[in-house]
Formats: C-alpha cells, sequence, structure tokens
C-alpha cells in the first residue's frame, strides 16, 4: 500500500548520541488504522532495507530535513532547544550550514545499511498509542 492508498505518511526519527541511537516511525491515523498503519510502516522498513530508495525518494526525504532544519530556526525558542539538543547529544554546536551539508551528504546506499541493521536487530515489537 502505498501513495493515495496509504491511510497516512509514516515518518522516521532518528535520535543518535555519543553512545547510542535509537529511531522511531511514528504516523497519526485513526484508532481502528493503527494495525494497519504499523504494518505498512514495518513493510516500508523491510523494503528499504532490500532495495535502495530512488533518487526521486532520497532527494524528497533531504529536502524534508532541510526544511525541517532551516524552519527550526525561525523563533528564539527553536534555535535554543537546537544549541541544547547540540550539546547533549553531540557534545558541540554544529553550524547549521554544516547540518544542511551532513543531510546533504547522505547517499542511497547509507539509507539501505541503516535499514538493514534496522531491519535485522532483534528489538521489541512495534507498539501504538492509542485512545
Amino acid at each position: 500500500m502505498s501513495g493515495a492508498d496509504s491511510p497516512t505518511t509514516p515518518t522516521a526519527s532518528p535520535r543518535p548520541t555519543p553512545t547510542l541511537s535509537y529511531y522511531g516511525l511514528y504516523a497519526g491515523c485513526m484508532p481502528e488504522k493503527v494495525d494497519t498503519v504499523t504494518q505498512v510502516m514495518m513493510e516500508q522498513l523491510e523494503r528499504i532495507a532490500s532495495q535502495p530508495v530512488t533518487s526521486e525518494e532520497l532527494t524528497r526525504a533531504k529536502g524534508q530535513l532541510r526544511g525541517g532544519t532551516v524552519l527550526g530556526m525561525e523563533d528564539t525558542a527553536s534555535r535554543m532547544q537546537r544549541l541544547g539538543k547540540a550539546e547533549l547529544v553531540r557534545g558541540e554546536f554544529v553550524d547549521i550550514s554544516d547540518s544542511l551539508a551532513e543531510i546533504d551528504a547522505v547517499t542511497a546506499d547509507d539509507i539501505t545499511r541503516v535499514a538493514r541493521r534496522l531491519a535485522e536487530s532483534p528489538g521489541p515489537p512495534p507498539s501504538s498509542a492509542r485512545e
């Protein structure tokens, strides 16, 4: 299921730290769609682990990350949150231009490699918050 057939568009949320990293996949949907959405998300992770993302998918993902990064600099609270997060997560501040360069440097092979590691790693089953 993809595109217009999908109940929603899942989003990945990586959260690295100096010693470990975790990731989250999340989507908003009606409570009765949770199982379907969870299945679609896991299928997509497995797809990305087994075949490279297309250049169009990579371009869109980079655009979304770049846009979110730049828009996150629009207000003082967001800038302060970014400074605090940089200190806690990386131990140093990373200039916005360096952050954008890191996004630009990601390749389809990088995404496949990480998706394989995630798809093959043992872990808790997917969970969801339901009303």
